[in-house]
């Protein structure tokens, strides 16, 4: 028979200034006259029942660095990302899982626009009293903005 059913969904809504920061120029890292802006919303969404946990989640994120006067988008920041976990877990004992991600589309260091991808990983981890041995396996499909 089906246990007891239960849903939680959390919402985060953030905001960071970064005034400074610091940014790979010539293989080097230096600080960048200016500010970097993020802000976006994170909805996650979890659900039990009885051994088994599903979780979803979708990030917004909208990053604009302020460099010189300028306003651009912040290279490397996707702004759309879902991912999707389920596990199954007996209690203090063992616990495994799937989890995949989708990463939107981005703007990349050279100026190009990268594609969409989907990555997909794997967890294990064993508990014991006072020890638990955890593994985590990401990106098995081996997807990359570019090679």
């Amino acid at each position: 028979m089906f246990g007891q059913l239960s849903v939680s969904i959390n919402q985060l809504f953030f905001y960071t200034h970064v005034s400074d920061p610091l940014i790979l120029q010539n293989d080097s890292l230096v600080n960048a006259p200016g500010n970097i802006v993020s802000q976006g919303a994170e909805t996650n969404i979890t659900s039990r029942i009885n051994e088994w946990s599903f979780y979803m989640g979708y990030t917004y994120t909208n990053t604009r660095q302020h460099f010189g006067g300028h306003g651009t988008i912040q290279p490397l920041t996707a702004k759309n990302r879902f991912s999707f976990d389920v596990t199954y877990e007996i209690e203090d004992r063992f616990r495994a899982g799937f989890e995949s991600f989708y990463t939107g589309r981005q703007l990349l260091n050279d100026g190009t626009t990268g594609r969409a991808f989907i990555t997909f990983g794997l967890l294990i981890q064993k508990m014991w009293k006072g020890l638990d041995i955890y593994i985590n396996a990401e990106n098995l499909t081996d997807r990359r903005q570019t090679r």
